[in-house]
This record gives C-alpha cells, structure tokens and sequence, in this order.
C-alpha cells in the first residue's frame, strides 16, 4: 500500500470571483492548518519520493495536475491565489481539509486516474465542408479544415474526396458511431498523409503520462492498409507514438494503443505552445474514420472508446466557437446581395446580355470573358430569376465559352473598423447544369488596394485570366483567400457554399478598399437549355466560420443601396424613360384674371440617402430627355401648359450639387398662360440620378 493518498476528484476546477475558469495565472498553496500557516509538502507520487515545490501552478484549462498526493494523517489548509506569492490576492481558501475525510475519499494507491476524452469532435458531428468536397489535381494544398477541430495535411499532387457519412444498422461499429469521416487519395500525393489536431498554448501537457488512443476506422478499397497515429509538439518533436503501425480491414473496427510522454523538451512559450495528435495513414487510399478517442493517463492502460450523445460532444466545441458567439449582430458587410431584395435601380431586371465588365443589379458588377481568344463577348447574360418562389441572380450561358465573376466594392468608409479582422462568407446558390458530366466550380477572393481607381476598365480587379484556371488581378490588388479555400463543384439544385477565415491586412490608408470576388473556374454550357447559376445570398461577416448574415427590410436593403446610387424612378424601373410623375418643386407665380404667369425659379431636391461620396447627379424632364427639366402651369388641378426647359451645364452653373441633394438657382424661361379653374399652381416636374458607385 502506498503512504499518500488523492482525494475523490483530484482535479480540481475552480473559477475566479467574476466566474471565468482559472488558467496558469493561478497557484494552489498547500499549508499547515494553524497559525502562522507554513507550507505543507505535498507529493507527485503516492511514495512521497517526489515533493511537489509549493505553490504548484494551475494548467492552462484551469484544473490542477491529477498527480497530487497528500499525507492522510495531517489536517491541510488551501489557498488559491491570483500569484505565485502570497501577496496575491487570494481567490479561494479550503480550510481543514483532509484527504479521505470530509475533503475527499481515500481511493486505493493502484487505481488509475484519467481524463476524458481530449479529442474535439470525435465523431465529427460537425464538418466544415458541403459534402462531398472534391479538389482535383491540387498541388501542396494549405491544411483542409475538415470540421472544428480537425484539419487534414497533404503534400504532392492528385485528388482529394472528403465525405462525411451517416450510418445506420447496416453500418454497426462497436462504438455505435453515428458519423464517420471517409477520405479517398488518389494521384501522387507524397510523404505521409495525415489528419490532425491541435492543443493549443501547452507544449508540454501530459509531460511524463501515459496517452492512451481509441479509433475506429475501416477501408473501402485496397484491404487491408496500414494506419498509425502520433503526438508531436510545437518544437517539431515526435513526443509519442501512441498507435504502433496498425493494420486495418472493411470492417469497422476499433484500434486501440497507448504511449508515455517523456519529461517535456519543449522551448516554446504561450500562445505559440502546442501539442498536436496526428493520424497518419497512407497516400493512397479510401479511408472511414470516426470515434477517436486520447485519454491522458498515469498508468498503461488502453482505454476503449467511451460512448457520449452527440449533445455533449457539440458542448466541447465552445472554443471554437467562442469568438464568434460573443460577436452577436453579425450584418453582412455586403449591400444588395441579398439579391431577393435587391432594388436594381439603373437597370432592367430582364435578362440581358453582359459586356465585359458591367454592373448589372446594385453593387453588383459582373465580370466576365471568354477563355476561347477568338469569342465574342456578351457570354454571360444576367438579370432577376424566380426560382422556386425565391427571387435570386441569375447568371446564364450564352456561348460555351465563358467564364465569370461577380464582384462588390466596399467603400472606405465602411471597411474601415475591419481592416485587421477576420471575416467569413456563406454563400447560397442554386445550379442547373444541362451537362451534367462537365465541372462547374466556384471559388473565391477578397481583394484590396490603397485605394480605388476613379474610372474601371478591362483591367479591374481582374488583368488576366487563363483559361480554367485562377484570374490574375490587376496592379494595386492584392487578393486574400479563405484559410480552407476550397474548390466547390456545383450540384444541380441547391448549394451552400463555405469560405472562411479571411484575415484583412492592418489599414495603412484612409482610401483603401476592399471588394469581394465570387468567380467561377469553368464554363457554364450552352447546349439546347443553357446552364445557369441563381445567386440567392452572399454574406461577408466578422467571423472565423461562415454563418449567414441577419436579414434586412426592402427599404432597409433600398437605403443602403442608395448610399452609393439613388434615383427618383421606381425601383426596379430602369432610369432615362419618360416617367410623368417625377419630382414637384413649387414655382413662384402669379396669377392676375384669368393670366397664370410662372416666373423664372430655382428648385431643391433633396436625396432619400445621403451620399458616400458627391455624386455624379443628373436631372430629366418629363420625356426622359438629360439636362431638361419640365415646367408645367396647373388650374384647378389640370394641366393647362407644360414646356421643356433645357438647363446647359447645369450641374456647374448655379447648380446645388452635394451629398445630400441637388438643386438649381434658375429655372430659365418663365411661362405665361391663361388659367381656368380654380387653385392655379406653378410646378416644375423633374426626375434624377444620382451616381456614387465606386468603379465607375
């Protein structure tokens, strides 16, 4: 038997006087019950060779190393202190505590204390990828998210399929797993794959404990292949194997193993700290994971996989989530793409043909080219499409071969308080694809520049751009592209779309802009029904996953297009028609008999919105026809007389142009008319357009 003794749950988990769980910021003392309080010396082992020195430090998930041993005869009192002194401020104190007694049950020297499971997402219950995901011939891809927690390395060339499947009894498992993760390699990957996660912030946790690892796994080509699994720290230290190379068959079955962690070597410090457990298993193969269990421990044991409700697995992924769930009120960055609000106000919703760089719906530019030299353009055509009851972009196919962006500044203004921040985009389409044996993939950019060019061409954002392949953007660009940057391979019918944890640079200009670059690496086809793509919502938000965005009013999404356009003509009515109703400006007058005289007159309109910028204004008269106003005589509520005043330069002369309306001193000529009727009125009749888009 052994002379010290652990109490009934010797990790302790205490939280601080505001209720945040303590980290090694804290320090347990453990001292004589009586005045003048001296240390008490406590031990690593039930042996009492190893003291502990005092105070011994908390680890960084807030509890205390599961090896302390106190001495079952002596009365102890603990203190928790916000400092390695006794000067610190004490946050809790445990005062006649005795192992065994009333501070804990004496459990036998042999038994074994372990931890739960470390793995985040065991079973992956949550993935971050619309599955399947499938990169083609990809060449030392960035690691691949996969789900929290789990991220998958490749080096080399060839293809990738991650899929994640559903089981049910015809798939049993000793761990009845609902979920499992199946990987298929195939090409000329090199080196080892292997799917990993990270323990952040410790790089030697576990120093000197035995790691205990379950995973159940099976293959579903090329029986049997071989798996094996690892720790390795921050330093680039193989720590432990603790999956011995193990071979694996089509049966779902689970693997166990266990390793010791020898004293740490590690030199790195916090945050940069870590302790990674890494999966490996060969380059080509197609693989099914699922139930992956560590469990630290301080003897040699292998412990099966211990069996938790989806529930509580999804409760150990706050840290993941934790930054973006303290960030409530996530709006899109984004005007008008929530395209079944979108006003489209200086252009038709018809379906109409695209030129090379065009905007189409409000704060929506569509770039796009032939990857054929010698085309034509007008490849694409876009306009407003209702698909099943939901309003939504439609980008179709005119010729075979096309390819296409679609493509939003945001002004400076408005991007300022992100620069430095990271944000994320859900994307929701829907595709019909008539060729259903073609690629129709889309990917993804944000790009930024000191500032914007006052007038866009061929050459903005995008200078080049090879055929099937990536765009190169013009000078000043610079693109950032999502920490997963995935590769999505349409479905017909719906199709959500992740791209994630994109870090914006530190703002180093009052002008710098910011825009967002949605682009497709294939042609859509024109073959009898052509292909399309009916862009539903895109959402750019401050967050390190992509979620979607709150949902707007009409008149709210209206306003904020306004910002950057605005016009007196309906929404949705194309501007520069003849629209009777305009702008009513009341005119002096006079009225003497029978005789209205309308005398010369200026007028004030003012915007619905105030501007981002001075706008390019225009104004029409009555018949849609620039520079014109119309100035019109009323008696009794009829139209007597109605002339069209030509106002030359007038956006220079005399005009009041500014970011919250537009205006004129004189009207020019004055018109005189005999009245019938009663409540004579002169009016001037004008409709506008007010143009602050950025880009053009």
């Amino acid at each position: 038997m052994s002379n010290a003794v652990r109490g009934s749950n010797p990790i302790w988990l205490f939280d601080d006087l505001v209720g945040n769980l303590l980290d090694d910021n804290y320090w347990l003392f453990t001292l004589q019950n009586q005045i003048p309080y001296q240390f008490a010396t406590v031990w690593q082992d039930p042996d009492m060779n190893v003291p502990w020195s005092n105070p011994i430090q908390f680890l960084a998930n807030g509890t205390l190393p599961n090896n302390i041993y106190f001495d079952p005869t002596q009365v102890y009192r603990l203190e928790v202190r916000a400092s390695n002194t006794q000067a610190g401020a004490l946050i809790y104190e445990v005062n006649n505590y005795v192992p065994g007694s009333d501070g804990g049950i004496i459990p036998p020297s042999n038994l074994s204390i372990a931890t739960d499971n470390q793995i985040t997402n065991p079973q992956f219950s949550l993935i971050s990828f619309s599955s399947p995901l499938t990169l083609t011939n990809v060449t030392n891809p960035a690691p691949i998210e996969v789900a929290p927690g789990w991220f998958l390395n490749l080096t080399g060339t060839g293809n990738v399929t991650i899929t994640r499947d559903a089981f049910n009894d015809t798939t049993p498992s000793e761990t009845n797993a609902p979920y499992g993760l199946e990987i298929n390699l195939t090409g000329s990957w090199t080196g080892t794959p292997y799917l990993s996660q990270t323990f952040a912030q410790n790089g030697s946790a576990w120093s000197g404990q035995y790691i205990s690892i379950s995973v159940t796994a099976s293959v579903t080509r090329d029986s049997p292949q071989t798996i094996s699994a690892q720790l390795v720290d921050s330093n680039s230290t193989i720590l432990a194997v603790v999956l011995a190379p193990t071979s694996i068959n089509s049966t779902l079955t689970q693997y166990t193993g266990v390793g010791q962690i020898p004293a740490s070597t590690n030199p790195n410090t916090p945050p940069a700290a870590s302790v990674q457990f890494q999966l490996l298993f060969p380059p080509t193969v197609d693989i099914i994971l699922t139930s992956i269990q560590l469990v630290a421990n301080d003897s040699d044991i292998e412990f099966p996989y211990q069996q938790e409700t989806i529930e509580r697995q999804q409760d150990y992924t706050f840290h993941y989530y934790r930054d973006s769930l303290l960030r409530r009120n996530k709006d899109s960055l984004l005007t008008g793409w929530d395209f079944g609000l979108n006003p489209w106000q200086f252009t038709t919703t018809t379906q109409t043909n695209v030129a090379a760089n065009q905007y189409t719906a409000d704060q929506t530019i569509v770039v796009q080219q032939a990857y054929v030299a010698s085309a034509t353009p007008n490849n694409v055509s876009a306009g407003r499409a209702s698909l099943a009851q939901e309003y939504g972009f439609n980008v179709t196919s005119v010729t075979a071969t096309n390819q296409f962006a679609i493509v939003q500044y945001i002004d400076p203004t408005t991007i300022r308080p992100m620069w430095g921040q990271i944000l994320s985009s859900l994307v929701r389409l829907s595709a019909l694809k008539q060729n259903t044996g073609a690629n129709l993939r889309i990917k993804m950019r944000l790009i930024y520049r000191a500032s914007l060019p006052s007038t866009i061409g061929q050459a903005e954002p995008i200078a080049s751009w090879t055929a099937l392949g990536e765009p190169v953007y013009a000078d000043g660009w610079t693109p950032i592209a999502p920490e997963n940057d995935p590769v999505y391979n349409l479905a017909n019918g719906d199709n959500e779309l992740f791209f994630e944890n994109m870090l914006l640079p530190t703002n180093t200009n009052a002008n710098m802009t910011l825009g967002i670059v949605l682009y497709t690496l294939d042609p859509m086809l024109q073959t009898g029904t052509p292909d399309n793509i009916v862009f539903n919502k895109v959402s750019l938000v401050q967050n390190r996953f992509a979620i979607d965005s709150n949902t707007l009013t009409f008149d709210e999404t209206l306003r904020r297009c306004q910002y950057y356009y605005e016009t007196s003509y309906p929404p949705g009515s194309a501007p520069f028609g003849a629209y009777t109703s305009g702008i009513i400006a009341q005119q002096f007058a006079t009225y003497v008999g029978t005789t209205l005289s309308g005398f010369a007159y200026g007028f004030w309109v003012p915007f619905k919105t105030i501007k981002r910028a001075q706008p390019v204004a225009i104004i029409y008269d009555t018949a849609g026809n620039i520079n014109q106003l119309t100035s019109a005589l009323y008696g009794g509520g009829t139209l007597q007389s109605a002339s069209n005043i030509t106002i030359n330069s007038w956006s220079v002369n005399g005009a009041i142009n500014g970011l919250n309306g537009i205006g004129n001193t004189i009207t020019a000529v004055a018109i005189v008319t005999t009245v019938t009727g009663t409540l004579p009125q002169a009016l001037i009749l004008i409709n506008y357009t007010a143009n602050a888009r950025l880009g053009t």
